[in-house]
């Protein structure tokens, strides 16, 4: 299972990096089907959500396309309610689980596919609205193992939020959200720190390299469009599963 899953973990992050985006979405399933029980397979997605955008938040902050104070509401709902999915998960069936991934698989690869507004021009949101998206992506990522930007992106895009705004949100949020989720599956037991040590190492990598290739040699879009339609191929998968 090791090998395996540390196979998977190199492998995605490589090729998802070839488009821009994190691999936990389609990483989770591919584990599960080798073998690896939802339980532990949700807090490897979260891990690698932290690992692969930390990195991304820190230079968005640095360099000033986002200031941290302005969206401290959505961060904190984010944090608090993470692991409220986390703890929720232990009570819904596996089967349901599956369902619910599949749905988000289809609604993250369809944003991909068709993209979000770019002509938005918001840049700011009240404070009820950051708590009430913060908890709603919160929850779904630490219910499912996933990153909140499954969430985020099509809501800040119908919010008329410019395209580059809600990349550097997205890339502000996840992280912690992923990171609050997998404490809480860490303290119930869940985590197999070798499988995650090992998988969280080569997602590192994987996503680097991916990166490396896609700005020297690929066209980001053409990728992305790829990758979109094998989340949807995942998404169907399941569905037929479970049915």
């Amino acid at each position: 299972m090791l090998l395996s899953a540390a196979f998977a973990s190199l492998s995605l992050s490589f090729v998802f990096a070839l488009g821009g985006v994190g691999s936990a979405a389609a990483l989770i399933p591919v584990v599960h089907s080798l073998g690896m029980s939802l339980s532990m397979a949700r807090p490897l997605g979260l891990l690698i959500n932290t690992l692969s955008l930390s990195g991304a938040s820190y230079v968005n902050i640095k360099s000033g396309k986002i200031t941290v104070r302005d969206w401290l509401p959505l961060i904190i709902a984010s944090l608090c309610f993470a692991p409220v999915g986390a703890y929720a998960s232990t009570f819904i069936s596996e089967k349901i689980l599956l369902g619910a991934f599949s749905a988000f698989l289809f609604l993250s690869g369809l944003t991909m596919l068709v993209g979000v507004r770019t002509g938005g021009d918001r840049d700011s949101m009240g404070l009820g609205s950051q708590i009430l998206w913060g908890a709603m992506a919160g929850i779904v990522s630490g219910l499912l193992g996933v990153g909140s930007g499954g969430v985020l992106v099509p809501l800040l895009g119908v919010a008329r939020f410019s395209a580059k705004r809600i990349a550097s949100v997205t890339a502000l949020v996840v992280p912690v959200s992923s990171f609050s989720g997998f404490l809480a599956y860490l303290k119930m037991g869940d985590v197999d720190i070798s499988i995650a040590a090992a998988c969280g190492l080569l997602a590192v990598i994987g996503g680097y390299l991916g990166t490396v290739v896609m700005q020297r040699w690929l066209s980001q879009q053409l990728v992305r469009k790829f990758l979109a339609t094998t989340m949807l191929l995942l998404s169907a998968k399941i569905i037929f599963t479970i049915l």
